[in-house]
Order: C-alpha cells, then structure tokens, then sequence
C-alpha cells in the first residue's frame, strides 16, 4: 500500500483536503481496506479514470512535441536529467524536515 503523504511530500492534513475534494468531485471514492478496517483505500472512479486517461494524452502529445522539437535523443537526456535532480532532492530531504520548510543554515542561529 502506499502512502499519498509520503510520496507526494506533502502533510496528511493537505492530502486528505484533497483527497475530500476530489471525492465530493467524483474522481475518487474511498473503500475500507480488508486488511485494516481502520484504513481506507482510495480509488479512482469512472469519472476519474477517463480524466486520467484525457491527461496522459495531454501529457504525451505535450513530450511529443518537445521531443520533436529538441530531438529524441536530447529530449531523453533532458528527461533522465530531471529525474535525478528529483532524485537528488528527495534524498536531500530530511525525514523529520515538513515539506515546503526551508532547513536550518548554519548562519541562520543567533546569539541569545
């Protein structure tokens, strides 16, 4: 099972909002998990399968056109490029540091 919170980054209390939102908007419903009555899973509706579906396209005729543009080959090392900084970054991210919080710098502590 994963968990929207931590692969996204982002605070439980954020993900359920959206997770809510999406709900009252009928891309999702949520259904208790069998394997933890106190868990509910998430799973994309009609609705939101065919939203998904119209989003790849979008995606792909979007990475069709810069790859026409920059060539196929350099638009694969952009991609692979992109994904290591995103590696890079999650890594870099402490466990205990909330997202969108800026870490401490050594500069940053004062004398009391």
């Amino acid at each position: 099972m994963v968990d929207p919170a931590e692969v996204s980054g982002q605070h439980k209390q954020v993900i359920g909002t959206l997770v809510d939102d999406l709900e009252r908007l009928g891309y999702v419903a949520r259904k208790p998990d069998p394997a933890d009555r106190r868990a509910k899973l998430i799973y994309p509706t009609e609705r939101g399968l065919l939203q998904m579906e119209a989003a790849a396209s979008i995606m792909r005729t979007i990475e069709e056109r810069h790859a026409n543009a920059l060539g196929a080959q350099e638009y694969a090392t952009f991609k692979e490029a992109l994904r290591r900084v995103v590696d890079l970054q999650r890594e870099a991210r402490p466990d205990s540091q909330a997202p969108g919080a800026r870490p401490e710098q050594p500069n940053d502590r004062r004398a009391g």
